[in-house]
This record gives C-alpha cells, structure tokens and sequence, in this order.
C-alpha cells in the first residue's frame, strides 16, 4: 500500500452479531464513538470485522493482560473476573479489531514482524482520547509518551488514518522524513523489545540487568524523538538567538508538555518516562546558550 492510501470497504448492511449481556453497550457505545469520528470506510471496515468475532472468556490470561486480540482466529480473550474494567478493555481491543488489516494490525506489521509497541501506544492513544482515562486499567504509558511526540511531529490526522489503514510502510516512510532508514528502524525495534519486556516478562522487571536494559532502551528512544521533534521544528529554533534563554526554556518546555499529554505521571516509573533531556543536549550541541538552566531544571526533577 502507497503511503497515502486508504482502504475502501463497501458492505450491504451494517449489522453486529447478538452478543448479549454487558458486552452489547459496550459495542453501541464504541460504534457510536466510531461513526461520529472516523470515516464511512473505518465504520465499514469495522462492521465487516466484528460480523465473525468471537468473544471469549478466559480464567488466565498471559502476563498482565486482562484482554488479548488474535487476529487468525478474529476473537477477543479476557478474563472472566475483569468485570469491572471490561468496557476499557473491549474498547481498547475494537481499535485492534477496527484497524485490522489481514496480516496487519494498526502499525503492527506481522508480515516484516515490527511494530506491536507502537500500535499498542497508540491504540492506547485513542482509547483514552475517545473513553477517557480510567485510572485502574490504563496501559502502556511509555509507549503513549512516544506517540504523543509523533503525533506533533507528523500530525495526529496523518497517524490515524495510517493506523486505521494498517499502513505500517507509511509510517516508516513518515519517520525517514526525520530519521535515515536505519535510525527508523532501530526506533521501531527498540520501543517493540521494550513493550515485550515490559508486558510480556514483567518477572523479570526487577532484575538488575533487566532494569539496566529497559533504562537503555528509553534512553535510545528519547535521543531518536529528541532528533526528530528539533528536525520537525528547525525553522522555529532558527528565529530565536542564541543567547535568548527565555526562548529556549519555552521550547524546551512545551516538548515536555507534549510528552506529558493524557498520562497521569504519578503512575509512571522515573525509568520508563521519555527523557526530555535529550533534547536540552542537542540543543546545547547545536549552540543554544543554557547557562546553569540544566543545573537547576536537574535539581526541580529531583525534587531539591
């Protein structure tokens, strides 16, 4: 698929299944919020999917889950004892079922095997943008921190109809815009390994070496979304002087504002947070004058 390309969906009815019980205004609620934002053909495409979905309750369900969308056998697993998050659940898993694409779900590309982190923070993304932020099931922080700073570099319209579109090659190509073909793909590797390790092997977690390595990783993908974000904003850092600190706190700030958008920071580990300080180290490369700013910006994140 071109970058650029949407899928048209035609169909002869709209009509779901007869799920019964709790689950049937669960699916209303998320259909409405689907007509009334998204395309004709997004709202098809849904209707088309959700005909042979099958619903399954679960007493285990792997890792932390409490849902799981399969797209071979077009079914959502959850745990029959998560009553009480089940429409944030569902919610999250009709965004994987909406934007499923045969061997391709949202950004998460099966054929190439890349990915899964970026399309869960994103999927993510909407569920909180269109449900609101239940406190008790919201997942994936970090990866909604990254899809906040994407969305101001390539455009939230742009990232949704390319997520909706399951148009992996288009977003690859939108981060070369910013990032060489290599540094893409390194930034997309390492946000997958980091949902993997934080989702999949959360027994690990603890672990030193495990801590070092998912510290490592945030701290690659910051430097790339630093790099990116200051790209995407050269022609404003251009206008401010060098010496101008008022300005560059500004800028500086309102990065961290994106970043910050919709996650309530008290649940998430200092680790696992995009570390805006990246882009005060570019900035400072690039000979922007922050005369003893790092110093005591350092001393507010530490709470001194």
């Amino acid at each position: 698929m071109e970058q650029n390309e949407s899928i048209k969906i035609k169909i002869q009815q709209r009509e779901i299944p007869d799920f019964r019980g709790y689950v049937r205004p669960i699916i209303s609620e998320f259909i409405d919020v689907l007509e009334k934002n998204f395309p004709e053909d997004v709202v098809n495409h849904f209707y088309q999917n959700i005909r042979t979905l099958k619903l399954v309750k679960k007493k285990r369900m792997p890792s932390q889950a409490v849902g799981a969308f399969n797209r071979k056998k077009n079914e959502i697993l959850y745990k029959d004892d998560a009553t009480e998050e089940l429409d944030y659940t569902l919610f999250h898993e009709f965004f994987h079922l909406a934007s499923c694409h045969e061997k391709k779900v949202g950004f998460h590309d099966y054929t190439v095997n890349r990915g899964w982190g970026i399309n869960e923070g994103f999927t993510e993304f909407l569920t909180v943008k269109y449900f609101g932020l239940d406190e008790d099931s919201v997942g994936y922080l970090f990866e909604i921190s990254v899809v906040n700073v994407l969305n101001s570099i390539l455009g939230e319209e742009k990232m949704t109809g390319l997520y909706m579109n399951a148009n992996y090659l288009g977003l690859s190509l939108s981060l070369e815009h910013y990032l060489d073909r290599k540094q893409s793909d390194d930034f997309i590797r390492k946000l997958d390994h980091f949902t993997f390790v934080t989702t999949d092997l959360p027994f690990l977690q603890n672990l030193f070496l495990m801590r070092h390595y998912i510290s490592s990783l945030t701290k690659d993908i910051s430097s790339f979304l630093a790099k990116m974000y200051i790209k995407k904003n050269l022609d404003t850092l251009q206008c401010i002087p060098y010496q101008d600190e008022a300005q560059i706190r500004n800028f500086y700030w309102h990065y961290r504002d994106i970043i910050n958008q919709n996650i309530p920071m008290d649940f998430l580990p200092l680790e696992y947070g995009v570390d805006e300080s990246f882009l005060l180290s570019y900035l400072e490369e690039m000979g922007y004058s922050l005369p003893g700013w790092r110093e005591s910006n350092n001393k507010i994140q530490r709470g001194l």
